[in-house]
């Protein structure tokens, strides 16, 4: 399995958001379904600092291409609301 939050801790997220926020650890460079109801889907992008992305540059783009149509895909098939966060 290729690495997840190559730049980040899962422990950061969602600790301010709601009891219904669930974070599900997953590479979306590969396809993704989610049997769960979606109401709205966070993406997250790509290691922010130019020292991360530059020691990945190809997992970033990944991320920030497949990784975007994989999740507007599951957001669309969900009716869900979808937020891209850009850091």
């Amino acid at each position: 399995m290729k690495k997840v939050l190559i730049t980040g801790a899962a422990g950061f997220i969602g600790s301010h958001l709601c009891d219904r926020f669930k974070f599900i650890k997953y590479d979306v460079t590969n396809f993704i379904y989610i049997p769960d109801e979606i109401d709205i889907m966070l993406h997250f992008t790509y290691p922010a600092s130019p020292v991360d992305y530059l020691n990945h540059p190809i997992h970033t783009m990944k991320v920030d291409s497949l990784g975007t149509i994989n999740t507007l895909r599951l957001a669309k098939a969900k009716k869900a609301i979808y937020l891209f966060l850009y850091f």
